[in-house]
């Protein structure tokens, strides 16, 4: 059996194969297999990448180990592995959509991928076309001309996807245009409208505050402004979403932002992330939408005192707005540039880079 290292080169560089072989024409016609194009158009282009990113988990963990149907022993070939350390890292090469863990997002911790997993997926006939697919190659696996094929039209499909997506050019609003405000309040929009699972909130307010701070000589660089969002604080080991440090190494301010529900559970997170990590109790910080996120909490003032930790509320767009119209016009354009940057790349949807653009005109 292959070890973890091994078996990640091998896979990445039978999908760098796959790939190349498709962007040079290799593969089935057009005309060929309507039946199975049919799955593919209702697997690979949609909003969410977690569906076909274990299809492509599922035929690659396949390569390595034959004697497993990765249908109904998915968590045998140690997916998330697979997937963050081998297929990911190609795609983004190929700057092919793909989040951080498919494994993760939708099938964490599962085994059977059948359609009682799919159930209540979204959208589930996604996650019906995934079963599907993953089920066919599993099927055909002996017949090496049929398989080979199968893989080829996903592999062909998944590379369209990624041209059609990289059409979408994100560009820079005119800033001279806008008054700060309005600027700022567009970008609060954006960030609730298009959350993309919390990276773009994260993205935006962390994007503000590091500027803000950049040239305060009292404060290290700000962490966590483009740091996954698909870990939880306490796995990740990392205090906040944002944190920001002194420059005598102490802690400084602990941000938690979101655009979803914030109860009791989420505070309990974060008050064992503290716990595990040993820190000093200090106040956290939600940057969220108010009062909405926060309807089933008994805040007061503003706050809340939760297993002895001290957890304040402020609005999004008021965050982002008050932070954005104090900075200088060149910290302003290099916010934007940024979170710009970050629509761009080839993992961000294509409704996304649509929002950037219908925001902004």
């Amino acid at each position: 059996m292959l070890k973890p290292p091994e078996r990640n080169d091998f896979i990445s560089k039978k999908l760098v194969e796959y790939i190349e072989r498709a962007k040079a024409g290799d593969g089935p016609k057009p005309d060929r297999y309507p039946a199975e194009r049919k799955v593919l158009e209702r697997l690979i282009p949609i909003r969410t990448d977690g569906f076909r990113g274990i299809t492509l988990t599922a035929i690659m963990g396949k390569h390595v180990r034959e004697d497993t149907n990765t249908g109904t022993e998915f968590n045998s070939i140690k997916p998330r592995g697979i997937f963050e350390r081998a297929i990911r890292p190609v795609l983004r090469t190929y700057r092919i959509p793909t989040g951080f863990s498919a494994p993760l997002n939708v099938a964490k911790n599962v085994q059977i991928l059948d359609e009682k997993w799919a159930e209540g997926r979204d959208p589930e006939d996604a996650a019906l076309a995934a079963v599907d697919y993953i089920r066919r190659i599993n099927r055909h696996w002996e017949d090496a001309a049929y398989r080979d094929d199968l893989i080829m039209m996903f592999i062909q499909r998944l590379v369209a996807y990624g041209e059609e997506v990289g059409s979408y050019d994100v560009e820079l609003p005119a800033l001279d245009t806008l008054s700060p405000v309005t600027i700022a309040l567009k970008l609060a929009n954006f960030a609730i409208a298009y959350p993309e699972g919390g990276a773009v909130p994260q993205l935006v307010v962390g994007a503000i505050v590091a500027a803000a701070r950049s040239t305060d000589v009292q404060y290290l660089p700000l962490q966590g402004v483009e740091a996954s969002v698909f870990g939880t604080n306490t796995t990740s080991n990392k205090p906040a979403d944002l944190w920001e440090t002194m420059a005598d190494g102490s802690l400084g301010n602990l941000y938690e932002v979101t655009c979803k529900k914030v109860d009791e559970d989420r505070l309990g997170a974060a008050v064992e992330s503290f716990a595990k990590l040993d820190l000093p109790n200090t106040v956290i910080t939600f940057v969220c939408r108010i009062p909405t996120d926060i309807s089933t909490l008994a805040v007061e003032g503003g706050a809340v005192v939760f297993r002895g930790v001290t957890f304040q509320f402020v609005d999004i767009r008021e965050f982002v707005i008050s932070l954005f119209v104090i900075l200088t016009a060149e910290k302003r354009e290099a916010v934007v540039t940024k979170i710009a940057e970050f629509i761009g790349d080839s993992s961000r949807q294509v409704k996304t880079k649509q929002g950037w653009a219908q925001l902004f005109e």
